[in-house]
């Protein structure tokens, strides 16, 4: 942690009383009830080595318990909720600026560290360094402006980083209303860049900027989804478990899985290099093997524009680490974990000369944060951690990140570091944070794009720290090498370091600087705090990090010609000095890479130019013939042009592809313009005999194309028509229009009327070459038909039939009908015309509506319309115009009246679930009974007694009275059955209809199947038991509509579950205006809380009219799934039950659980495939409902 001002101070006075007395300590005790504050006390002793146990214990001065030196007891702040600094910081950047004052309301939520730091040495220190007031800094920095210019090179920077970050997409997983927030504070900086008057308004513009885009910007909702995990590293190891891929083997200095067996083994080394370079370079990492493929020494100059158009500004070598979350999935990290590793994305860790190599990657907690293994903690004393969130920089754009050191702790402490020394637990220098052996740094090989040309390569990343060890922060190294041949040893093309947290721009690379965020510290108990506590301490959002990262962009490095490939590796610049913590019981992991913006790219400038060469000779040769017969003018203009592709090519200077691209097409563009006389205009003339009226246009002498304009005949715009002629002489057109026609020797173009509007104007044009249009040759198409009157539908409402009827207009040969579909999903048109026979045929079929083959009428029955919907028509005569519109209304369809219930299997058997006793002689169905009261819900002796109560029976005597009476309250379910002859009638009409053909007729469904469908329309925004029940009974009925290899008795069975769903329908709607009456008069005498009540609840009977339609459609289902099962035993089961139970002692809360569980059995046996259910959850679900309703018997 490093601060300038005050809080530097205190950094550097850190443990400086090393040993002093024991009276000495109890002045400080003293001390600190007369300044009572934070408890600190700070005294200095010369002649004292310094040491980091200070930075590592505490940043406020507190003695070192370790080193027999003791001071007043420090006040921390625990894991209660209040742990934390009240401090935050400003970005650094701000530290050049003028300190803004405490009214400052643009920069509330971020304290200068000046002013923070003022108030806490007024408690901790007895000789606080001097400090100048905001205000004072403020004036001075006016007096300055007054004779200089104003700095906005720090928004300026700024404003293009989030200008180019919201160009590239960076922020497509922010939600959009932060991303707009973002977007208004850019323009308000852009605004003060251009009119700020004083260093003040640019401060204030940069720190609101900033705030927006460190901590204001808020990721979109999404599903976390594991992936799957597989550890392709044969480790299991996360942090706090021993890693076996990674230990040292038994008398080997070398990790398992190397030394003889290494693949490098009896390479040459390269001499300049004591890390080992790998083979990483594989066919599985496309990005990284592209190598360019130029054109043939003899290419055309179309080939080279291609190729220069074709040709990519930059190569993306690298994509892996871009999807740094997909390759983690890979590796089986577990969230809250650092992983070791030696492969990540074709990264593998560089290796010394003994074999050793590994980075790692950490994944963040199932709280979105990153585990504490990333951020610093330090020792404050004896008994107490401080953990410093703010100085943990890691982009939080991806949920991995990669860490390329480790520094040794008190988990690592036996672990050899780079610099041989022991493990000390107190005592190590100021600034020292030792990295572990093995963590040599990543590296990855490329092919080179292009040998023969040359390439440049730059590499940019996110950059960011973990920690900071008194004001040193760990660096990067950034290398590129490069080598001609597999075999041949690398040289260095590029290396350099630097400090993530100091911005920096030269000629090898720019660097903006990472940012300390504004997250409190907080301090933890030494000795009972887990790292699953901090991980949870770190979710709160007082303590998240939330740095600003920085950002790493090597220059163009040169790959020079004749090299075949180059390898990056990324590493620590400094392995004694990583900036975090040595005293704490877990890992500290360092210098992290990012995922998101890692970028490897590779220019094709020499590429670029290679290519402009080849095609400026060929202009060269090609200018003579290209000249010849053209205007001195053009002329002049091509030479211009070629000679300014020989200034680019004669410079020694590399321009940008574009550049190259841009002349190469310049000289193009101007040798096309070196045109010849344009062509006389085309004379259309008009064509209007007994057998063809149109328009004929021949194409003029010397051309070689005619475009053909004309007002289109469905009058929606005109349309254009380009005639050329080709390399052989033949005509042809590019595209085809019905009625017009191309004479393919002559190039004359034909219009007939079919394609032009009556009256229409057709015009026309032609061209030589590349010479200017002619003028315009035009003509008007003559008209040749009259429209003919609209059709006039008419209503047919009658026993035999239900439809519209829309005769044939005289003198039309078209009429277009159009309807709302019966489905209720939008509308329908069908186009009826009239062939050179006479016949009238549809243009395509529709179930329901017909045509009359020698008059044209058009019959739209019900089954096509819905009900009560409209129907139009339009006539055509030839090519005049669409006749205005008739329409008319489709009656509603009045259906049959409702049959007896369906009948319940009971025999045990699967293939009987439609019983036999389809008769009407079932119980509860005897004699003649015909009545319209309505009867209480129950359960007939067989499960087809769907509910409906039709025959005001309940499949039991009444003589008792006594379940009459005891349903009474129970809602009862209004319907009328039609006497048992009726519905023997009915049946035999299902069984003479199907009886000796092999297909059954199921129009009495289809028509069940429409009322169904019309009645739940007419109930639409109408959701209760009986309502959503009956929508499953039409969904299955229409299956069953379309199942060919339905059965005879399971046509029966579905033909009385619908009929079953209809008649709980018919007594909803006779309900409602009761309904209504009802709710009108609860408006006015309820209270307030009793009407949503009332509004909102649903009946017993509604819901029992929907248990028992359900079990209708359910052993439907069953017999048509044709299978023994336990399913199928527990729904006779239940439906036994159910006529046994007194339905007004059965809770309300079960029969809805009931209704539920059917209605998934029913989806299930629906859609087996595709159900969110399986069989065994439905069969302990139904258990478990037979169990209840046992209970309530």
């Amino acid at each position: 942690m490093f601060y300038k001002g005050n809080e530097d101070r205190e950094k550097r006075l850190r443990f400086s009383i090393r040993k002093v007395s024991f009276g000495a300590a109890s002045v400080a005790i003293a001390a600190l009830f007369m300044f009572p504050g934070n408890g600190t006390v700070s005294a200095t002793e010369q002649g004292v080595t310094p040491t980091n146990e200070g930075r590592q214990g505490s940043p406020l001065k507190d003695p070192d318990v370790q080193n027999g030196t003791y001071g007043a007891t420090p006040v921390v702040s625990q894991l209660d909720g209040n742990s934390g600094s009240s401090e935050t910081t400003a970005p650094k950047d701000q530290e050049e600026t003028t300190t803004p004052t405490s009214t400052d309301a643009s920069a509330s939520s971020v304290e200068s560290p000046t002013v923070s730091k003022e108030k806490e040495e007024t408690s901790t220190t007895a000789t606080p360094a001097p400090v100048v007031s905001s205000t004072a800094s403020a004036t001075e920095k006016a007096e300055e402006k007054a004779t200089s210019d104003l700095d906005k090179k720090q928004l300026e920077d700024y404003v293009a980083e989030i200008d180019a970050k919201l160009a590239s997409g960076s922020y497509a997983t922010k939600t959009d209303e932060s991303v707009a927030t973002l977007k208004e504070h850019l323009e308000l900086a852009k605004l003060a860049l251009t009119t700020a008057t004083s260093q003040e308004e640019l401060t204030k513009a940069y720190r609101r900027l900033f705030m927006t885009a460190s901590s204001g910007l808020r990721s979109k909702p999404k599903a976390q989804v594991e992936s799957p995990k597989l550890d392709t590293t044969e480790g299991k190891a996360t942090v706090g478990k021993k890693a076996s891929n990674t230990e040292k083997a038994t008398g080997s200095n070398s990790i398992a899985n190397s030394g003889q067996h290494d693949p490098r083994n009896r390479q040459v080394l390269d001499r300049n290099n004591p890390f080992r370079t790998g083979e990483t370079t594989t066919d599985t990492d496309p990005a990284a093997n592209q190598t360019y493929t130029a054109p043939s020494a003899d290419a055309s100059l179309e080939e080279l524009v291609k190729a220069l158009k074709t040709l990519p500004t930059t190569i993306t070598n690298e994509t892996k680490l871009a999807d740094i979350d997909q390759v983690a999935a890979t590796k089986g990290i577990d969230p809250g974990t650092v992983k070791e590793l030696d492969e990540f994305g074709g990264w593998k860790a560089v290796r010394d000369s003994e074999g050793r190599g590994k980075f790692a990657v950490a994944r963040k907690t199932s709280d979105g944060v990153f585990p504490i293994e990333t951020v610093n903690t330090v020792k404050l004393h004896e008994y107490t951690n401080r953990t410093w969130t703010l100085e943990s920089v890691v982009d939080r754009g991806n949920e991995h990140v990669l860490l390329l050191s480790e520094v040794r702790t008190e988990k690592t402490k036996d672990q050899a570091v780079f610099d041989e020394t022991k493990y000390r637990e107190i005592g190590e220098p100021l600034t020292i944070a030792r990295g572990l052996k093995g963590y040599n740094g990543i590296e990855k090989t490329f092919k080179a794009y292009s040998p023969t040309t040359g390439s440049t390569t730059k590499v940019s990343f996110k950059t960011g720290y973990t920690g900071d060890i008194d004001g040193h922060k760990a660096k990067y190294k950034v290398e590129v090498l490069g080598r001609t041949t597999k075999n041949s040893n690398f040289t260095s093309l590029y290396s350099v370091t630097f400090d993530p947290s100091v911005g920096k721009k030269d000629a090898n690379m720019q660097v903006i600087a990472a940012r300390d965020g504004n997250s409190q510290r907080f301090d933890t108990p030494r000795g009972s705090t887990t790292p699953d506590t901090l991980n949870k301490k770190l979710a709160d959002r007082l303590y998240s990090p939330n740095g600003r990262t920085g950002t790493f962009t090597s220059k163009d490095i040169e790959i020079p010609v004749g090299y075949t490939e180059y390898t990056v590796r990324i590493s620590s610049a400094d392995n004694t000095h990583l900036g975090m913590g040595y005293q704490v019981p877990w890992k500290h992991y360092a210098l992290p890479i990012a995922g998101l913006e890692f970028s490897i790219t590779q220019d094709t400038k020499h590429i670029a130019k290679s290519l402009l060469q080849q095609a400026y000779d060929r202009l060269l040769k090609q200018q003579n013939s290209d000249e010849n017969r053209k205007t001195p003018g053009t002329t002049r203009n091509y030479q211009e042009k070629l000679d300014e592709i020989k200034g680019l090519l004669d410079s020694g200077d590399l321009k940008s592809r574009t550049d190259y691209l841009t002349a190469l097409e310049a000289a193009i563009e101007a040798r096309d313009d070196l045109k010849t006389q344009a062509p006389s205009a085309p004379v259309p003339a008009v064509v209007d005999t007994a057998d063809h009226v149109g328009v004929e246009i021949p194409a003029p002498e010397h051309a070689d194309k005619v475009v053909v304009t004309f007002d289109k005949a469905d009058g929606s715009g005109k349309d254009t028509v380009t005639v050329k002629k080709n390399d052989q002489g033949k005509w042809s057109a590019d595209k085809t229009v019905a009625g017009l026609t191309v004479d393919a020797d002559t190039g004359k173009v034909t219009v007939g009327h079919e394609a032009v509007k009556a009256e229409g104007t057709v015009e026309a044009q032609a061209r030589s070459g590349n010479s200017d249009l002619s003028g315009t040759g035009t003509v008007g198409m003559p008209a040749i038909a009259t429209t003919p009157s609209a059709p006039v539908p008419a209503v047919v409402d009658t026993a035999d039939h239900v439809g519209v009827e829309i005769p044939a207009p005289e003198h039309a040969d078209k009429v277009v009908v159009t309807f709302d579909k019966a489905d209720g999903s939008g509308k329908d048109t069908v186009t009826v015309k009239k062939n050179d026979q006479g016949k009238w045929s549809a243009d395509k079929t529709v179930a329901g509506l017909t045509v009359d083959a020698d008059t044209g009428k058009v019959t739209v029955g019900h089954e096509a319309v819905k009900a009560e919907g409209t129907v139009e028509a339009q006539a055509r005569s030839g090519n005049s115009d669409l006749s205005g519109t008739g329409s008319a209304q489709m009656p509603i369809y009045r259906p049959a009246p409702l049959p007896r219930p369906i009948p319940v299997p009971d025999n045990g058997n699967t293939n009987s679930l439609v019983p036999s006793d389809l008769d009407g002689n079932q119980a509860g169905n005897a004699g003649d009974v015909n009545t319209t009261e309505p009867a209480s819900p129950s359960v007939p002796t067989s499960p087809s007694d769907s509910g409906q109560a039709n025959s005001g029976q309940d499949g039991r005597s009444t003589d008792s009275g006594s379940t009459t009476t005891a349903r009474s309250s129970v809602a009862p379910v209004t319907t009328t059955e039609p006497t048992v002859n009726t519905a023997n009638r009915e049946d035999d009409t299902v069984r003479s209809a199907t009886q000796g053909q092999g297909t059954l007729d199921k129009s009495e469904l289809s028509k069940q199947v429409q009322t169904l469908e019309n009645l739940l329309r007419t109930l639409t925004g109408v959701s209760n038991p009986t309502t959503d029940s009956a929508r499953l009974v039409l969904a299955e009925a229409k299956k069953a509509l379309a199942d060919d290899s339905l059965t005879e008795q399971g046509l029966r069975h579905i033909l009385q579950t619908v009929k079953d769903a209809i008649a709980s329908l018919e007594s909803i709607k006779e309900s409602q205006s009761a309904t209504k009456a009802g709710e009108q008069k609860v408006s006015e005498e309820a209270p307030e809380a009793d009407k949503s009540v009332a509004q909102t609840q649903i009946s017993v009977g509604a819901i029992v009219v929907s248990i028992l339609v359900l079990l209708g459609l359910l052993f439907f289902l069953l017999a048509r799934r044709n299978k023994e099962s336990e399913l199928e035993k527990l729904t006779k089961e239940l439906s036994k039950l159910l006529k046994n139970l007194n339905l007004e002692t059965v809770d309300k809360d079960v029969l809805k659980k009931s209704q539920e569980e059917l209605q998934n059995a029913v989806s299930f046996l629906a859609d087996e495939k595709g159900s969110e259910h399986t069989e065994a959850e439905l069969i302990d679900n139904l258990k478990e409902v037979l169990a209840k309703l046992k209970a309530n018997a």
